[in-house]
C-alpha cells in the first residue's frame, strides 16, 4: 500500500530542509568590517562637527573680549589730559606691567581713570580728582585673567618699558600676553597697541 500525500503537487520524500544552513565566516567578517567602517565614519563626522562648533564659539568669545579691551583703551587714551603746569599736583600716566592710570578730561570734568589687574580680573576704575575717595568706581571688564602685561614706548629712547613714571606721556601703550582661563583650557588674546596722541608735536 502506498501512502499518498493529500497535496499532489508536494513531494515530501524528495525535498528536505536543512536547519544548519546560515552565514559563512567570510560573510560575518565582511559584515562586521562594513559596520565598523560606517561607525568610524559617523564618529569622525560627529567629532569634526563638535570641533567646528567649539572653535566658532570660543573664537567669537575671544574676538568680543579683544574688541571690548581695545575700545575701552582707546576711549581712555584718546581722552588723556596734558596738565600744563609743573607743580606736580596732577601726575601724568603712571603704570607698570599690571596696569596704569592717567588724568582724563571727559563729560564729568577732569578725572583719573585707568586699568588694573585685580584678583584675576581686568578692572577699569575711575575717580574724581577733587574727591577721589568718595567718587571712586570700579568695573570688571574681563574675568579669569591668568596673565597680562602692559608696556609703554618711550619715544625719546625708542624702548618699550614695563613701568612708567615720567613728566611726559609715552608714545604707545601696549597690552600683550593676555591669557584667559576658559573652562579647563587657557586662551591667548592677540596684543593690543594704542597710540597716545596728547603732547605730540607736529612739524608744519
Amino acid at each position: 500500500m502506498t501512502n499518498k500525500s493529500p497535496f499532489p503537487g508536494c513531494r515530501w520524500n524528495e525535498k528536505t530542509f536543512s536547519a544548519d544552513k546560515g552565514f559563512t565566516l567570510l560573510e560575518v567578517l565582511a559584515a562586521l568590517t562594513l559596520t565598523g567602517l560606517i561607525l568610524l565614519a559617523i564618529f569622525f563626522a560627529l567629532q569634526n562637527t563638535y570641533t567646528v562648533w567649539w572653535r566658532s564659539h570660543t573664537g567669537g568669545d575671544t574676538e568680543r573680549i579683544s574688541r571690548l579691551i581695545t575700545r575701552r583703551l582707546e576711549e581712555v587714551l584718546n581722552s588723556a589730559y596734558l596738565y600744563p603746569y609743573h607743580d606736580q599736583k596732577i601726575t601724568l600716566l603712571s603704570g607698570d606691567h599690571r596696569g596704569f592710570s592717567l588724568p582724563v578730561y571727559g563729560p564729568d570734568g577732569l578725572v583719573r581713570a585707568g586699568f588694573l589687574l585685580k584678583e584675576n580680573s581686568l578692572v577699569y576704575y575711575c575717580e574724581d580728582l577733587r574727591n577721589p575717595e568718595e567718587s571712586a568706581s570700579e568695573e570688571i571688564l574681563v574675568s579669569g585673567v591668568q596673565e597680562i602685561n602692559f608696556a609703554y614706548l618711550d619715544e625719546e629712547t625708542g624702548i618699550w618699558r614695563s613701568s612708567w613714571q615720567e613728566n611726559y606721556y609715552p608714545r604707545l601703550v601696549s597690552l600683550k600676553d593676555i591669557r584667559l582661563r576658559r573652562g579647563e583650557e587657557d586662551q591667548k588674546l592677540p596684543p593690543v597697541i594704542i597710540p597716545l596722541w596728547v603732547g605730540t608735536e607736529y612739524e608744519g
